[in-house]
């Protein structure tokens, strides 16, 4: 509800909508479809262990396909929504030094998000492999691999949130404005850095091997 809203403010009454703007719609599209993928998962059994399901709820493939599109879904989303917020508050500063640190920010979260994206879609050979373990002739890289990216991606997704999110600290420091206002804006502000990208990254993590 609160998203329909803000896009009928931005289209029917601000009437501006920019690529930040539009970054974030699909941003919001690609979390439903994870969302699905992970409401579809725990049907079929994903992050449960296996002797716990009974024979009607344990689906495998299914549950590994699920897998497998989610974290595909969710990395393009974090990516999405963060270059939307990076554009946005590159359109409200006109601090040069704050304009090349949101570059620098996006750039190294697109390269980030990129590596994962590449190493969880294609770290099986086939693809299919994945979620279709009849295939013969796999190759598949090791799970600990796996992991260590997952937790480079993480502290990287950390890092990158923290920064976005104290951004606008400094920018908020110097209007004329008055200080209780502009406290609540920098408390505001600060729920940015709470990176719940990276916490949800570890859980992918630990709930891996039930599947």
């Amino acid at each position: 509800m609160s998203f329909s809203l803000w896009c009928y403010v931005r289209l029917r009454i601000v009437k501006s909508f920019g690529w930040d703007d539009g970054l974030m719609v699909a941003a919001m599209i690609i979390l439903v479809a994870y969302t699905a993928t992970t409401i579809g998962g725990a049907v079929v059994g994903t992050g449960r262990k296996m002797g716990d399901l009974t024979s009607q709820e344990l689906n495998l493939r299914l549950a590994r396909l699920f897998w497998w599109l989610g974290q595909d879904f969710y990395v393009t989303a974090c990516v999405l929504a963060k270059a939307s917020i990076c554009i946005c508050l590159w359109r409200i500063t006109i601090n040069q030094v704050h304009r090349m640190f949101l570059c620098l920010v996006l750039a190294f979260s697109i390269l980030a998000g990129l590596v994962f994206f590449f190493f969880t879609t294609f770290q099986c050979h086939p693809v299919s492999h994945y979620w279709n373990t009849t295939i013969a002739d796999e190759k598949c890289l090791k799970a600990a691999t796996i992991i260590k990216v997952t937790y480079a991606y993480s502290a990287v997704a950390a890092t990158s949130d923290f920064a976005i999110g104290l951004l606008p600290v400094f920018i908020v420091w110097n209007l004329q404005m008055a200080k209780a206002r502009k406290y609540g804006l920098i408390g505001l502000f600060g729920i940015a850095c709470y990176p719940p990208q990276a916490c949800a990254d570890f859980q992918l993590i630990q709930t891996r091997p039930a599947i």
